[in-house]
C-alpha cells in the first residue's frame, strides 16, 4: 500500500484521482494524505455488490435516494481534507447533492467489507470516524466469519455496537426503515469452496 505523504485538499485529490496512470488505482485522502488502497478480491466484492444491489432494490422504487459502490467518494472532514469511498453507501434523496465529483457531505449508511488485506483495528477507526462525521449506521460485514458488526450514535455521544451472526438481519433501522436482509441470505450468495 503506496502512501503518499504531500497535503492535498479534496479538489486536489479530485485532480489526483483523474490523471491518466492514477485512474485505475483506488485511493483515499486520510486528513489531507493520499493512501492507495489495496485490491479487495473476488469474495470481498460479491459480498458488497450483493449488498448494494438489495439496497438499491430497497431505495430506488420508493425515491429515497441513492447507493454508490466503492468508487463512490465523499468528503467526511475539512481541514484537512478526508475522502473516503465506502464499499457501498447510502445518502438520503434529501441530502445528496449531484455533482460529478466527491459528494461534499458524508453518506448515511457506510457498508465496509472486511478482505483479507484489512486490519480489524483500522476497519474499527474508520466505522468511529465515520460516525464523527454524521454517518447514522455503519456496518463491517466479515464475508470469511460471517458476521457484521454494526455501528450507530447513541444520543449521549457515545457509541452503541451490535454484533450479529449468520442468523441475524441487517435491518435499515431510521436510516432505512423497512429494508432488512437476512445474513443467511447474504451469504447464500459465496461460493461453497471460500478460503481466507
Amino acid at each position: 500500500m503506496l502512501t503518499i505523504e504531500k497535503q492535498m485538499t479534496a479538489d486536489e485529490f479530485w485532480e489526483f484521482c483523474s490523471l491518466p496512470e492514477n485512474r485505475d488505482r483506488f485511493w483515499e485522502l486520510v486528513r489531507g494524505v493520499i493512501v492507495e488502497m489495496s485490491a479487495a478480491g473476488f469474495l470481498h466484492s460479491l459480498i458488497a455488490m450483493f449488498i448494494a444491489v438489495a439496497l438499491s432494490n430497497f431505495v430506488r422504487p420508493r425515491d429515497l435516494g441513492y447507493v454508490t459502490g466503492e468508487q463512490g467518494g465523499y468528503i467526511i472532514e475539512r481541514f484537512p481534507d478526508t475522502v473516503r469511498a465506502p464499499d457501498v453507501a447510502f445518502i438520503g434523496k434529501e441530502r445528496a447533492v449531484m455533482t460529478s465529483k466527491f459528494a461534499p457531505v458524508p453518506p448515511d449508511l457506510a457498508v465496509e467489507v472486511i478482505s483479507p488485506n484489512d486490519s480489524w483495528k483500522e476497519l474499527r477507526d474508520k466505522a468511529l470516524e465515520y460516525l464523527r462525521a454524521g454517518v447514522r449506521m455503519v456496518w463491517l460485514v466479515d464475508p470469511v466469519g460471517q458476521t457484521a458488526e454494526i455501528y450507530r450514535p447513541a444520543d449521549d455521544g457515545s457509541v452503541n455496537l451490535r454484533v450479529i451472526g449468520i442468523d441475524g438481519v441487517l435491518e435499515g433501522v431510521d436510516v432505512l426503515p423497512g429494508f432488512s436482509l437476512a445474513m443467511r441470505d447474504l451469504f447464500a450468495t459465496t461460493p461453497e469452496n471460500t478460503e481466507a
